[in-house]
C-alpha cells in the first residue's frame, strides 16, 4: 500500500518526528518499505491509521520491536505475538496492554516488574500477586495501590516506609 501525502500530513499534525517524514517525503513509500526501513514507525503508524495495517506487516515488526508492537499497535496483534511481547517486555506490557493480556501472562510480568505492576495495573491484579507485589514494592503500593491494599498488607508497607523515613 503506497502511502499518500494526505497521510504523511496526517501524521505530521500528529506529531511524527522530522526523520520520520523526511524519509517519507523523499519518494513515495510503501507500508512494505516503511516496515523494513524502521518497524517502530511502521507501528505507530499502524496505531495512528488502522487502515495500514497488514497482519503480517504489524506480526513481523513487533516480532523485530516488541516495545513499539505493545506502546503503539497491542489491539492489532494476535494474541500469540501479544503474549510474545510481553514475555521480552513486560514493562512495556505492563504499562500499555495490561488489559489486552491473559490473566496468567499479566501474572507473569507482574512477578517480574512488580512497580510497574502497581503503578499502572494494580486494579487488574489477582489479590495474592497484589499483595506479593507490595510486599516487593512497597512505596509504589502505598502511593499506587493503597486502597486496594489489605488492612494488614497496608500497615506493613507503611511500616516499612516509617522504618525508612526513620533511618534516612
Amino acid at each position: 500500500m503506497i502511502i499518500t501525502s494526505d497521510l504523511i500530513a496526517r501524521a505530521e499534525d500528529l506529531g511524527a518526528c522530522q526523520p520520520a517524514l523526511e524519509w517519507l517525503r523523499a519518494e513515495p513509500r510503501t507500508t512494505t518499505e516503511l516496515c523494513s526501513a524502521n518497524s517502530a514507525w511502521y507501528l505507530l503508524a499502524c496505531g495512528w491509521f488502522s487502515s495500514l495495517a497488514d497482519p503480517a506487516l504489524v506480526d513481523q515488526c513487533a516480532s523485530r520491536s516488541p516495545w513499539a508492537a505493545l506502546e503503539f499497535a497491542a489491539p492489532l496483534l494476535k494474541a500469540s505475538r501479544l503474549d510474545s511481547c510481553a514475555e521480552r517486555e513486560p514493562c512495556w506490557a505492563i504499562r500499555f496492554a495490561a488489559h489486552l493480556l491473559t490473566a496468567e501472562r499479566l501474572d507473569q510480568c507482574a512477578e517480574r516488574v512488580p512497580c510497574w505492576a502497581l503503578t499502572c495495573a494494580a486494579s487488574l491484579l489477582t489479590p495474592s500477586r497484589l499483595d506479593s507485589c507490595a510486599e516487593r514494592s512497597p512505596w509504589a503500593a502505598l502511593e499506587f495501590a493503597a486502597t486496594l491494599l489489605t488492612p494488614s498488607r497496608l500497615a506493613s508497607c507503611a511500616d516499612i516506609k516509617a522504618q525508612y523515613d526513620n533511618n534516612s
